[in-house]
Protein backbone atom coordinates (compact mmCIF):
# COMPACT_ATOMS: atom_id res chain seq x y z
CA UNK A 1 0.00 0.00 0.00
CA UNK A 2 3.09 2.22 0.85
CA UNK A 3 3.92 2.39 -3.50
CA UNK A 4 0.33 2.56 -4.55
CA UNK A 5 -1.12 -1.16 -4.62
CA UNK A 6 -4.97 -1.15 -4.73
CA UNK A 7 -7.25 -3.98 -4.05
CA UNK A 8 -7.34 -5.84 -7.92
CA UNK A 9 -10.47 -5.61 -10.17
CA UNK A 10 -11.68 -8.08 -12.16
CA UNK A 11 -10.40 -8.45 -16.00
CA UNK A 12 -13.00 -7.91 -18.49
CA UNK A 13 -12.45 -8.68 -22.39
CA UNK A 14 -14.64 -8.36 -25.92
CA UNK A 15 -13.53 -11.72 -27.91
CA UNK A 16 -14.37 -11.57 -31.62
CA UNK A 17 -14.36 -14.79 -33.91
CA UNK A 18 -15.49 -15.52 -37.05
CA UNK A 19 -14.71 -19.36 -38.27
CA UNK A 20 -15.92 -20.78 -41.96
CA UNK A 21 -15.88 -24.68 -42.31
CA UNK A 22 -16.06 -26.79 -45.58
CA UNK A 23 -16.49 -30.35 -45.94
CA UNK A 24 -16.50 -32.48 -49.20
CA UNK A 25 -16.42 -36.00 -49.19
CA UNK A 26 -12.92 -36.84 -48.09
CA UNK A 27 -11.92 -33.06 -47.22
CA UNK A 28 -12.34 -30.89 -44.72
CA UNK A 29 -11.39 -27.58 -43.99
CA UNK A 30 -11.67 -25.42 -41.44
CA UNK A 31 -10.49 -21.48 -41.17
CA UNK A 32 -11.14 -19.52 -37.46
CA UNK A 33 -10.11 -15.96 -37.11
CA UNK A 34 -10.04 -14.02 -33.93
CA UNK A 35 -9.54 -10.67 -31.92
CA UNK A 36 -9.52 -10.48 -27.99
CA UNK A 37 -9.61 -7.21 -26.45
CA UNK A 38 -8.76 -7.70 -22.56
CA UNK A 39 -9.06 -4.83 -19.92
CA UNK A 40 -7.22 -4.45 -16.51
CA UNK A 41 -5.34 -7.52 -16.90
CA UNK A 42 -3.56 -8.58 -13.73
CA UNK A 43 -0.02 -8.59 -13.41
CA UNK A 44 3.15 -8.86 -11.27
CA UNK A 45 5.30 -5.26 -10.89
CA UNK A 46 9.20 -5.96 -11.32
CA UNK A 47 10.95 -6.07 -8.15
CA UNK A 48 11.09 -2.15 -7.20
CA UNK A 49 14.33 -1.87 -4.80
CA UNK A 50 14.68 1.09 -2.57
CA UNK A 51 17.91 -0.56 -1.04
CA UNK A 52 20.10 -3.48 -2.03
CA UNK A 53 22.54 -4.18 0.55
CA UNK A 54 23.94 -0.66 2.09
CA UNK A 55 23.33 1.00 -1.32
CA UNK A 56 20.26 3.15 -1.92
CA UNK A 57 19.29 2.64 -5.56
CA UNK A 58 16.54 4.66 -5.54
CA UNK A 59 15.71 7.19 -2.71
CA UNK A 60 12.18 7.81 -3.45
CA UNK A 61 11.05 4.34 -3.14
CA UNK A 62 13.50 3.63 -0.31
CA UNK A 63 11.92 6.58 1.18
CA UNK A 64 8.32 4.77 0.89
CA UNK A 65 9.36 1.75 2.32
CA UNK A 66 11.96 2.43 5.54
CA UNK A 67 9.23 2.90 7.92
CA UNK A 68 8.08 -0.77 7.45
CA UNK A 69 11.58 -1.74 7.65
CA UNK A 70 11.65 -3.36 4.18
CA UNK A 71 14.06 -2.74 1.30
CA UNK A 72 11.87 -4.12 -1.54
CA UNK A 73 8.19 -5.10 -2.45
CA UNK A 74 6.17 -5.91 -5.46
CA UNK A 75 3.07 -6.75 -6.13
CA UNK A 76 0.15 -7.93 -8.22
CA UNK A 77 -1.86 -5.00 -9.59
CA UNK A 78 -4.21 -4.05 -12.65
CA UNK A 79 -3.10 -1.82 -15.53
CA UNK A 80 -2.15 -3.85 -19.09
CA UNK A 81 -4.55 -3.75 -21.78
CA UNK A 82 -3.89 -6.12 -24.48
CA UNK A 83 -5.58 -7.32 -27.67
CA UNK A 84 -4.76 -10.36 -29.18
CA UNK A 85 -5.95 -11.74 -32.74
CA UNK A 86 -4.61 -14.19 -34.96
CA UNK A 87 -5.99 -16.73 -37.33
CA UNK A 88 -6.08 -20.59 -37.84
CA UNK A 89 -6.65 -22.99 -40.40
CA UNK A 90 -6.70 -26.70 -40.46
CA UNK A 91 -7.15 -28.72 -43.65
CA UNK A 92 -7.19 -32.63 -44.14
CA UNK A 93 -7.60 -35.41 -46.70
CA UNK A 94 -8.14 -38.74 -45.93
CA UNK A 95 -7.04 -41.20 -48.41
CA UNK A 96 -8.29 -45.14 -48.18
CA UNK A 97 -6.60 -47.57 -50.81
CA UNK A 98 -7.09 -50.95 -51.78
CA UNK A 99 -4.81 -52.82 -49.93
CA UNK A 100 -2.44 -49.85 -48.52
CA UNK A 101 -4.29 -49.01 -45.82
CA UNK A 102 -5.91 -45.88 -45.13
CA UNK A 103 -3.40 -42.34 -44.75
CA UNK A 104 -4.60 -39.21 -43.19
CA UNK A 105 -3.13 -35.89 -44.77
CA UNK A 106 -3.47 -32.76 -42.66
CA UNK A 107 -2.17 -29.38 -42.75
CA UNK A 108 -2.56 -26.97 -39.90
CA UNK A 109 -1.29 -23.86 -39.57
CA UNK A 110 -1.62 -20.54 -36.63
CA UNK A 111 -1.02 -17.21 -36.69
CA UNK A 112 -0.85 -15.28 -33.67
CA UNK A 113 0.42 -11.80 -31.87
CA UNK A 114 -0.60 -9.87 -28.65
CA UNK A 115 -0.39 -5.95 -28.39
CA UNK A 116 0.16 -4.09 -25.42
CA UNK A 117 -1.93 -1.49 -25.46
CA UNK A 118 -1.76 0.14 -22.07
CA UNK A 119 1.20 0.49 -19.59
CA UNK A 120 0.51 0.34 -15.72
CA UNK A 121 1.09 3.48 -13.77
CA UNK A 122 0.47 4.34 -10.21
CA UNK A 123 0.53 7.77 -8.97
CA UNK A 124 2.82 7.09 -5.46
CA UNK A 125 5.53 6.11 -7.78
CA UNK A 126 4.62 8.55 -11.35
CA UNK A 127 5.76 11.38 -8.64
CA UNK A 128 9.32 10.69 -7.66
CA UNK A 129 12.00 12.06 -9.14
CA UNK A 130 13.06 8.78 -10.44
CA UNK A 131 9.91 6.56 -10.90
CA UNK A 132 10.56 3.00 -11.02
CA UNK A 133 9.63 1.09 -14.19
CA UNK A 134 6.45 -0.71 -12.70
CA UNK A 135 6.11 -3.37 -16.41
CA UNK A 136 9.86 -3.62 -17.55
CA UNK A 137 10.94 -5.19 -21.23
CA UNK A 138 11.63 -8.31 -19.89
CA UNK A 139 7.98 -9.22 -18.14
CA UNK A 140 6.01 -7.14 -21.78
CA UNK A 141 7.97 -9.53 -23.84
CA UNK A 142 6.60 -12.76 -21.68
CA UNK A 143 3.13 -11.37 -22.37
CA UNK A 144 2.99 -10.20 -25.80
CA UNK A 145 5.83 -12.25 -28.08
CA UNK A 146 7.18 -15.35 -25.88
CA UNK A 147 5.60 -17.85 -27.97
CA UNK A 148 6.31 -17.84 -31.84
CA UNK A 149 3.17 -15.63 -34.30
CA UNK A 150 3.33 -18.93 -36.90
CA UNK A 151 3.47 -22.16 -36.64
CA UNK A 152 2.97 -24.89 -39.14
CA UNK A 153 2.37 -28.88 -38.56
CA UNK A 154 1.57 -31.10 -41.64
CA UNK A 155 1.44 -34.89 -40.88
CA UNK A 156 0.62 -38.37 -42.33
CA UNK A 157 -0.88 -40.90 -40.94
CA UNK A 158 -1.60 -44.29 -41.64
CA UNK A 159 -3.19 -47.42 -40.77
CA UNK A 160 -3.48 -50.86 -41.87
CA UNK A 161 -5.50 -53.67 -39.91
CA UNK A 162 -3.29 -53.53 -36.34
CA UNK A 163 -0.10 -51.30 -37.85
CA UNK A 164 -0.13 -47.83 -37.34
CA UNK A 165 2.87 -45.14 -38.27
CA UNK A 166 2.60 -41.44 -38.16
CA UNK A 167 5.60 -38.64 -39.59
CA UNK A 168 4.61 -34.91 -38.58
CA UNK A 169 6.77 -31.83 -39.25
CA UNK A 170 6.58 -28.76 -37.44
CA UNK A 171 7.73 -25.61 -38.17
CA UNK A 172 8.22 -22.48 -35.45
CA UNK A 173 9.06 -18.97 -36.11
CA UNK A 174 11.35 -17.30 -33.78
CA UNK A 175 10.55 -16.32 -30.46
CA UNK A 176 12.48 -12.67 -29.10
CA UNK A 177 14.48 -13.54 -25.97
CA UNK A 178 14.40 -9.80 -24.37
CA UNK A 179 16.88 -8.88 -22.11
CA UNK A 180 16.12 -5.49 -19.62
CA UNK A 181 19.12 -4.29 -21.89
CA UNK A 182 17.99 -4.54 -25.65
CA UNK A 183 21.39 -4.79 -26.92
CA UNK A 184 21.87 -8.14 -25.56
CA UNK A 185 18.02 -9.36 -27.28
CA UNK A 186 18.32 -12.53 -28.83
CA UNK A 187 16.37 -15.13 -30.92
CA UNK A 188 15.18 -18.67 -30.88
CA UNK A 189 15.35 -18.84 -34.36
CA UNK A 190 13.48 -20.57 -37.13
CA UNK A 191 13.21 -24.15 -36.75
CA UNK A 192 11.24 -26.56 -37.91
CA UNK A 193 11.62 -30.31 -36.16
CA UNK A 194 10.30 -34.08 -37.40
CA UNK A 195 8.73 -36.69 -35.70
CA UNK A 196 7.92 -39.94 -36.61
CA UNK A 197 6.15 -43.12 -34.91
CA UNK A 198 5.11 -46.86 -35.55
CA UNK A 199 2.34 -48.48 -33.43
CA UNK A 200 0.93 -52.46 -33.56
CA UNK A 201 -1.85 -53.35 -31.62
CA UNK A 202 -1.91 -57.07 -30.26
CA UNK A 203 -5.33 -59.21 -30.11
CA UNK A 204 -4.76 -58.95 -25.99
CA UNK A 205 -5.45 -55.11 -26.05
CA UNK A 206 -2.01 -54.44 -25.47
CA UNK A 207 -0.33 -51.86 -28.45
CA UNK A 208 3.37 -51.59 -28.83
CA UNK A 209 4.68 -48.15 -29.92
CA UNK A 210 7.83 -46.38 -30.77
CA UNK A 211 9.18 -43.55 -32.60
CA UNK A 212 11.70 -40.59 -32.41
CA UNK A 213 10.61 -37.00 -31.80
CA UNK A 214 12.96 -34.32 -33.42
CA UNK A 215 14.73 -36.30 -35.25
CA UNK A 216 16.70 -34.12 -36.91
CA UNK A 217 18.59 -33.46 -33.59
CA UNK A 218 17.35 -29.32 -33.84
CA UNK A 219 17.84 -26.81 -31.29
CA UNK A 220 17.21 -23.48 -30.90
CA UNK A 221 20.19 -20.82 -31.30
CA UNK A 222 22.34 -20.79 -28.38
CA UNK A 223 22.27 -18.05 -25.34
CA UNK A 224 25.01 -15.86 -26.80
CA UNK A 225 27.84 -15.17 -24.39
CA UNK A 226 28.45 -11.27 -22.60
CA UNK A 227 32.26 -10.28 -23.40
CA UNK A 228 33.94 -7.96 -20.88
CA UNK A 229 33.33 -5.10 -23.20
CA UNK A 230 29.46 -5.85 -23.16
CA UNK A 231 29.20 -6.81 -26.57
CA UNK A 232 27.56 -10.46 -27.81
CA UNK A 233 29.75 -12.99 -29.24
CA UNK A 234 27.63 -16.22 -30.24
CA UNK A 235 30.08 -19.51 -29.37
CA UNK A 236 29.45 -23.03 -28.04
CA UNK A 237 29.71 -22.31 -24.75
CA UNK A 238 27.18 -24.15 -22.38
CA UNK A 239 26.92 -21.00 -20.30
CA UNK A 240 25.94 -17.29 -20.04
CA UNK A 241 26.08 -15.40 -16.59
CA UNK A 242 25.56 -18.75 -14.73
CA UNK A 243 22.25 -19.72 -16.93
CA UNK A 244 21.55 -22.55 -19.56
CA UNK A 245 22.95 -22.98 -23.11
CA UNK A 246 19.33 -22.53 -24.30
CA UNK A 247 16.42 -20.48 -23.64
CA UNK A 248 13.41 -21.83 -21.75
CA UNK A 249 11.31 -19.59 -24.62
CA UNK A 250 12.11 -22.18 -26.69
CA UNK A 251 9.09 -23.88 -28.52
CA UNK A 252 10.07 -27.31 -28.74
CA UNK A 253 12.77 -27.41 -25.67
CA UNK A 254 16.02 -27.74 -26.22
CA UNK A 255 16.66 -31.28 -25.10
CA UNK A 256 17.54 -32.45 -28.87
CA UNK A 257 16.48 -35.84 -30.40
CA UNK A 258 14.89 -38.42 -28.36
CA UNK A 259 14.09 -41.71 -28.67
CA UNK A 260 10.74 -43.82 -27.23
CA UNK A 261 9.22 -47.15 -26.94
CA UNK A 262 5.74 -47.98 -24.80
CA UNK A 263 3.60 -50.30 -24.35
CA UNK A 264 0.18 -49.43 -23.47
CA UNK A 265 -2.49 -52.33 -22.02
CA UNK A 266 -6.37 -51.33 -22.25
CA UNK A 267 -9.16 -53.41 -21.05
Amino acid sequence: KALGAAPLEAETSKNLALGFVFHSGPFELTLDTYKIEIEDRIVLTENLIGRSGTTITNQGVFNLLSPYGVDAARFFMNGVDTTTKGIDLVARYRLPTAGFGTYDFSLAYNHGETDIDRFPAINTLSSLPSPPALFARVNQNLLSSSTPEDKLNAAIDWKLGKWSAGVSAVSYSSVLVAQSNAAFDFETGDKTVVNVSGNYKFDNGVTWAVGIDNIGDVYPNQTPLTTLSGTLTPTASTQYNGGAAFSARSPFGFNGRYLYTRLTKSW
